[in-house]
This record gives C-alpha cells, structure tokens and sequence, in this order.
C-alpha cells in the first residue's frame, strides 16, 4: 500500500497533542510517516513529541525557530513528506482508527485524487453534532460553502505536486487551498463514515463569527480576485449554507 504522510503543526499544544499523537499510532493502517511541525511552543510540547520520537520511527520532528503560523508550518511538512498521499491533522483533533485504512483504499480503488469524510464536532462537554459528508463537491458547491474539515481530508500529492501550498492568510488558509486544487481535480469526493473528531474552541463567539465573515469575504474579493457583487453573494451563501443542519441523506 501506498505511503500517507500526515502534517500536524503544532503550537502550545500540549493540554491535547498526546491523545491526538495516539490516534494516529493506533491506526489500523500502518504506512505512514507522522510529520510534527512544533512552531516554536513555549509549554510542553517538545516534552510530550519526543517521548513519542524514541519510541516510533514513523515520526519525525521539525522545530521552527521562530513562531510562523500553522499555514508555513504545514508547507514545511508537505515539502518535508515522502508520501503519495498527503493527510493533515490539527494536534487538538482526533482520528477513528480505522480512518486512513477506509480513506486510502477508497482513494486507491476509484483513482480519486482529493477526498475528506464525515467529522464530529465536539468541545468539553463532548458531542455538539456530526457533520455528514457529501458524495461529491464540485467547484460551485465548494464556493458556495467549505464543507471540508481540515483533519479529514486526504490529497494525491503525485497529482497535485507543488500545487499542496497553504497561502499565509489570517483565516481561511485551508478553505482558499481547497478552492484552487478542485480546479484541478474537478471534483471533491466524501466518504459518509465518520472518521475524525474536530475539537472546537471559541470560535462559536459571535464577535469570531462577524471577524470570519470578513476574512471571508478579504478571501474571495482580494486573494481569489472576484467582483464586489460575487463576493457578496457567495459570502452570503456561506451564511446561510452554515446555519443550515447537515443531514445524512444529502446526496
């Protein structure tokens, strides 16, 4: 089977980085190359990375000099990984052991190229809700809404080479990669089962909510180039898709 590197840039995560460390050492599938990138934290996040380095070969540590942001930090490991697919995973999110046996023979059976499946969203008190996959997601679809969570996605990094780089935004550096790489896949595809669990913070406070819709819209006016009025609309969708519940029988 094919190699997966997986990108986990880190940054004063120690309160979760071993549980998120664990998940991928208990994968069902088992070749992989876990690419910590630690930007600069200052708690014990070394502590807790090298314990797992003396012990599993599969990780390997890259340590920025000075704090960065997750954006370069992930195309530090990218440009560092070895692997035909390329897998992120933030170090306060979780993965189901099963996640990357299902993602790559999936990929490897249809010849996909890009693919992310359905996540659950929690925080301290545990679950908050599923989000549920979608079969396929085109460019307008993914326009209209980023239904991605970044922790799930799986990429061909053979297909898309240097294409695999996050721009050095303030927000939505993810959403903004997902935007250029669908044209060239043309399609994205989602796999229904649940395999991650993305740990949610405060960005539930609306002044987060109001700051996300103006970076949002910084992201499709300035950084992608589109009209005033496109803009607009789409950062409109993106409100109403993102109110809306996310149910199973989508597709």
């Amino acid at each position: 089977m094919p190699m997966v590197s997986i990108i986990m840039p880190n940054y004063n995560g120690d309160a979760n980085l071993e549980k998120s460390i664990r998940s991928v050492l208990n994968q069902s599938f088992t070749n992989f190359e876990l690419i910590i990138i630690d930007d600069n934290s200052t708690d014990n996040s070394l502590k807790v990375i090298n314990h797992f380095l003396n012990s599993d070969k599969r990780i390997k540590l890259l340590v920025n000099e000075e704090n960065i942001g997750p954006s370069l930090s992930r195309n530090k490991g990218v440009n560092f990984s070895r692997g035909k697919y390329i897998a992120f995973l933030d170090s306060d999110d979780l993965w189901e052991k099963s996640k990357l046996e299902i993602q790559v023979n999936f990929m490897e059976s249809n010849e996909i190229k890009f693919s992310y499946t359905s996540y659950v969203k929690f925080d301290h008190n545990d679950l908050i809700r599923t989000v549920h996959a979608r079969l396929k997601i085109n460019e307008k679809m993914l326009l209209r809404k980023n239904y991605l969570g970044t922790s799930s996605v799986m990429i061909n990094k053979e297909f898309f080479g240097e294409m695999i780089e996050f721009k050095d935004l303030k927000r939505a550096e993810d959403y903004e990669l997902w935007l250029r790489l669908i044209k060239e896949s043309k399609m994205i595809y989602g796999i229904k089962d649940t395999l991650m669990k993305y740990r949610v913070g405060n960005e539930s406070l609306s002044s987060k909510k109001i700051e996300g819709i103006i970076y949002r819209y910084k992201l499709f006016r300035k950084t992608i180039g589109m009209s005033k009025m496109r803009s607009l609309y789409y950062v409109a969708m993106n409100i109403l898709l993102t109110f809306q519940k996310e149910y199973s029988k989508h597709d």
